[in-house]
């Protein structure tokens, strides 16, 4: 252009700050995200479509995998047993809306080596780069369900071994009866536990030993509490009194 009688050229200047800021967080911002789920304790899969767009290193170390590749451009259930695919096919169905959400529900995982293991799961939408992905977050459940195995067997020793023991045993809380073994109901002449599970105690105390007995329910005050043997006398159920010797704990 002519300016001034002069020839020269027009140059547009624009200020990129606050653009070039923005791609800055936003970088940091992606790099944090990718942070948080490779260290996450989960395993963590996207999936983009029907295939997996990425899996984090809890999610190999989940299935068996050693390497990512095994598992980026999967079909969406490669990881799951046939009988779980509906159900899993339904719930990601219904991210359909961009703000739904999965809540947590109980799975089964095919490892790599083909066992099964049981899970949890949710999912959830996220968007990058205006695209929707479907992001599923899976926690392994083999040690808690392997707890509560070894808990119920614990348990079923635990009453094996009351309910065949030759001394009477009574489970109670400060005012209620809550189990009586055989040698107890033999012992005092009842005949089903019914008659005294859900009912006071003090039903088997002669009166003139009820505080005393009070006094020693009150010193099991934690779980290491214990009462040294002691001799008293309870009720029978005909009414009659029997001499025994008595302990007590905390459970």
């Amino acid at each position: 252009i002519l300016f001034e009688g002069q020839l020269a050229w027009t140059v547009l200047f624009r200020d990129l700050s606050e653009r070039k800021n923005a791609e800055l967080v936003f970088r940091q911002s992606e790099e944090s995200f990718r942070a948080l789920i490779e260290k996450s304790p989960d395993g963590i899969l996207v999936h983009r479509g029907n295939q997996i767009s990425y899996a984090n290193p809890a999610f190999l170390r989940l299935a068996g995998y050693e390497r990512v590749e095994e598992v980026v451009g999967q079909p969406w259930n490669f990881h799951l047993p046939p009988e779980e695919y509906q159900g899993v096919r339904d719930r990601i169905n219904a991210l359909s809306d961009p703000e739904a959400y999965n809540p947590p529900i109980e799975r089964q995982v095919k490892r790599k080596d083909g066992t099964i293991i049981p899970v949890e799961s949710l999912s959830f939408n996220i968007h990058v780069n205006n695209e929707k992905l479907a992001v599923g977050v899976i926690r392994d459940l083999s040690e808690k369900k392997e707890t509560e195995r070894a808990l119920k067997r614990s348990e079923e020793s635990f009453r094996n071994l009351i309910e065949r023991a030759p001394d009477a045993i009574m489970i109670h809380t400060i005012e209620l009866t809550l189990y009586v073994n055989p040698a107890f109901l033999k012992m005092t002449g009842y005949e089903n536990p019914s008659e005294l599970v859900g009912k006071s105690w003090h039903l088997l105390t002669p009166p003139d030993v009820r505080e005393s007995i009070k006094n020693r329910v009150s010193q099991l005050v934690d779980i290491s509490s214990a009462n040294p043997p002691v001799e008293r006398r309870i009720l029978k159920k005909n009414g009659e009194t029997v001499p025994v010797e008595v302990a007590s704990f905390s459970i």
